[in-house]
């Protein structure tokens, strides 16, 4: 007779093991407690990097801020000035001069030079009257682009010649400061 290997049946056997896992079970909930305070750790650890890198950066990313705006106004008194590339960078180093020995940003020299421009002074104009045109805008509180322009007026009004502007501006200053009229209301 022979045996085939279906014919032998073994019989099923249950085993069941019990365990006390309560140690492991604390063992787990101490390790995610601190897990848990690690990652607590390392994002507070992270955005203590990020606010000092991003005041470590802040100084740069204003001075470029600050360079963009000086170049785009140095920009603008190129396109409504007339003049020699020689002409045009003296400017440049005026701006820069009067924006660090006055209360001006030399951006907003350039915003002054830019209202001087579009009243139709050329570059040299520009050079000679710029000073006491900042001297307008501080002495009478005016922004300074509205008293380069009301200057610029002023002086083409009766005629005068860019060397004029501080005999124009002492003028205007006088009589802003000795009345109840400001210098926009003369400048109207």
């Amino acid at each position: 007779m022979s045996i085939s290997g279906s014919a032998i049946r073994a019989g099923r056997a249950f085993v069941e093991l019990f365990a006390d896992d309560k140690k492991l079970v604390r063992g787990l909930r101490r390790a995610e407690r601190r897990l848990k305070q690690f990652g607590r750790s390392v994002t507070a650890n992270g955005k203590a990097i990020f606010r000092n890198a991003a005041i470590a950066l802040t100084p740069f990313v204003l001075s470029a801020a600050v360079f963009a705006n000086f170049s785009d106004q140095m920009l603008k008194v190129k396109a409504v000035t007339a003049g020699t590339a020689a002409e045009f960078s003296i400017l440049e180093d005026k701006a820069k001069e009067l924006g660090r020995t006055t209360s001006f940003s030399a951006s907003q020299v350039a915003s002054g030079m830019v209202e001087l421009g579009r009243a139709g002074f050329d570059r040299s104009q520009i050079d000679s009257a710029i000073a006491a045109v900042l001297d307008l805008s501080r002495a009478t509180d005016t922004e300074l682009p509205e008293a380069a322009a009301i200057a610029g007026a002023s002086l083409r009004q009766f005629g005068l010649e860019a060397a004029e502007m501080p005999r124009v501006v002492d003028t205007l200053t006088a009589t802003a400061n000795g009345s109840a009229q400001t210098l926009t209301d003369l400048g109207e």
